[in-house]
């Protein structure tokens, strides 16, 4: 297995990519990622703050109500397009991966083919989102339909730590489904709880 040159891989731009788009952060600040084998600076990342966090949930809502309307098989498609995606970029993903948390190149290899398997199993689900219809007497029925909530965020370490598998695994379920995610590190995410 020939690891790609991370230099090359390193992405172009490290804004806050929020409602399809590439958005520098409000404050105008950045941190600086390190690799932890050897302290070298990977990239300066933008740094969101609360400004950030209202424009993101924002974005996340209005994207909400785009999302709701795009038929299951269409969901499908875009899920197997994702994976597809992860397949063809998986050895650049994994090296970005292994710098970033220190974890060797191999395992995180492994965890884009998973994230790529995981994308491909909940476009088989889409068609599978239905609601239940129980008779319960004579001329009644309960039905029970799947509806959109809204906005959803989630903080969890594991966006922090894995980051190609771990954001793969918390969008997916609800990108099958009719709810936009916020995902911020988990260190951050209390900023976004009355979103």
């Amino acid at each position: 297995m020939t690891q790609p040159d991370l230099k090359e891989c390193l992405p172009k731009r490290c804004d806050i990519y929020s409602g399809g788009a590439w958005q520098k952060p409000i404050s105008g600040r950045y941190s600086d990622t390190l690799n932890p084998a050897n302290g070298a600076v990977l990239a300066s990342v933008a740094e969101a703050g609360d400004e950030d966090a209202d424009a993101v949930v924002a974005r996340a809502r209005k994207g909400f109500l785009e999302w709701r309307d795009v038929v299951p098989l269409e969901r499908a498609r875009i899920l197997k397009e994702v994976a597809a995606l992860l397949r063809r970029h998986g050895d650049e993903l994994a090296l970005i991966d292994a710098a970033n948390c220190g974890n060797p190149y191999t395992e995180m290899r492994g965890d884009a083919t998973i994230a790529a398997a995981q994308m491909d199993f909940f476009a088989g689900l889409v068609t599978e989102m239905k609601g239940d219809t129980i008779p319960m007497g004579p001329d009644r029925v309960n039905m029970t339909t799947r509806e959109p909530l809204g906005v959803v965020q989630r903080g969890q370490r594991v966006v922090v730590r894995y980051a190609v598998v771990g954001v793969a695994f918390v969008l997916q379920r609800d990108l099958l489904t009719d709810r936009p995610e916020v995902v911020a590190d988990v260190r951050e995410a209390g900023r976004l709880e009355s979103a």
